[in-house]
């Protein structure tokens, strides 16, 4: 029997034609369940980020590493020890220092008394004069602070503050403790008499009610964030190593991002 090849190529060219369509038809039903199946993975990863919220620990973790970034920009020799030292006759003649609590003063003669320990001790530590020099310049603050101006920083947060999931969600407790805390912080700002142990008082019950209701740290990193143009324009800032000064702005950068990131 004699093959006609002829016809078999016109079956074959014919097999070819119809079988084509059929094979692009299935690429591309395959190509659209594919870029489907990636546009669904797109959305999963984008609403698995945007509901990736910071939490409290975050936060807390980044106050704590913009607060020792922040106290590594300082000098910590025993040059500045002296220094801070010698501001004693200072302060004692500040009209604030007559005005402080016991309690501040005896805080402030004890870190002096640490200090000038630590200023004569030849085996002394760099970190035990950095220790002595933030302990003078704590207790220093401490003796002039302008409380009636910290609360007033800490009443703004008032509205936030209340919209928020944190006092929603808190127990009935702790938020009438807060709005308690706030209504005599706020009768303490407006008491133009009101003595500084007073202030110092409702500024401590505010944070403490803060603490309660899980917005404390949030908002002392709020604060401290405030605080960048002081710190870029200080001596301390321009001075000091690059390494410290990088790993400040790494630090910053990061509460910045985690502040961005919390939903209190």
């Amino acid at each position: 029997m004699k093959l006609n090849k002829k016809r078999i190529l016109s079956f074959s060219l014919a097999l070819l034609l119809s079988v084509g369509p059929m094979t692009s038809n299935l690429f591309a039903q395959s190509s659209d369940q594919n870029t489907k199946k990636e546009e669904i993975n797109d959305v999963k990863i984008a609403d698995k980020k945007v509901t990736e919220k910071a939490d409290i620990k975050q936060v807390k973790n980044a106050l704590t590493a913009l607060k020792d970034a922040e106290n590594k920009l300082k000098v910590t020799n025993i040059s500045k020890l002296k220094a801070e030292i010698l501001k004693d006759k200072e302060v004692r003649a500040n009209k604030y220092f007559n005005k402080a609590t016991q309690k501040d003063k005896a805080n402030y003669e004890n870190a002096l008394a640490a200090a000038k320990s630590i200023s004569t001790d030849e085996k002394a530590s760099e970190e035990q004069i950095a220790n002595a020099i933030f302990g003078l310049e704590d207790a220093q603050k401490s003796l002039s602070n302008d409380y009636a101006g910290l609360i007033l920083r800490r009443i703004s947060y008032e509205n936030e503050l209340r919209n928020s999931n944190s006092y929603k969600n808190a127990d009935k407790k702790s938020s009438s403790n807060w709005e308690s805390a706030l209504a005599a912080a706020k009768s303490v700002a407006k008491d133009k008499i009101a003595s500084k142990s007073q202030r110092q008082n409702a500024y401590y019950d505010l944070l403490e009610a803060e603490e309660k209701i899980n917005v404390r740290d949030i908002f002392d990193l709020k604060e401290m964030i405030k605080e960048e143009n002081k710190i870029r324009n200080s001596n301390e800032y321009k001075n000091v190593d690059k390494k410290l000064s990088s790993n400040w702005e790494n630090a910053l950068a990061a509460a910045k991002a985690t502040v961005d990131d919390y939903e209190i």
